[in-house]
């Protein structure tokens, strides 16, 4: 985890996500790491430095709707509803459990896809990609977790 977080990592942090995420456009196969974020945004409570932390994530969001066309703060709002109404309120009664994070990933896909379908009146993303970005994404915070 990010022990010492200062404002250069968190403006390097930022900018990685931002040419990433243009490769990410040019590149439909690479995920966008939406689920990574939220997962982040979500374990934020064992970082010192809370503040900057979750200004980056939320940079980052910004970022990526930016960068997509799509109305700003909509992810910034679905990752604080979904933190809020379901993780304190649903979830609760579960135990944690190791798929519980790739069904949290997953979730964040498909809530954001169904947002955006209906705001653009378009149809939704395919399931094998959003599946396939879960999949890639739960790996990624998998590999990220236990360092």
């Amino acid at each position: 985890m990010i022990s010492r977080l200062t404002y250069t990592h968190c403006v390097l942090y930022v900018l990685g996500f931002y040419l990433y995420n243009n490769l990410q456009v040019l590149y439909p196969i690479l995920p966008p790491l939406l689920g990574l974020l939220f997962m982040l945004y979500k374990n934020r409570g064992v970082v010192r430095s809370q503040n900057r932390y979750i200004l980056s994530i939320f940079a980052c969001l910004l970022l990526f709707e930016a960068i997509n066309q799509e109305p700003l703060g909509v992810l910034i709002l679905l990752f604080i509803l979904y933190e809020k109404i379901v993780l304190q309120f649903v979830l609760r009664a579960f135990e944690e459990h190791i798929l519980w994070e790739a069904f949290h990933i997953v979730a964040i896909y498909v809530l954001y896809t169904l947002l955006l379908a209906t705001l653009h009146d378009t149809p939704l993303v395919p399931w094998d990609r959003l599946l396939t970005y879960g999949a890639l994404e739960f790996i990624l915070w998998r590999v990220y977790a236990r360092s």
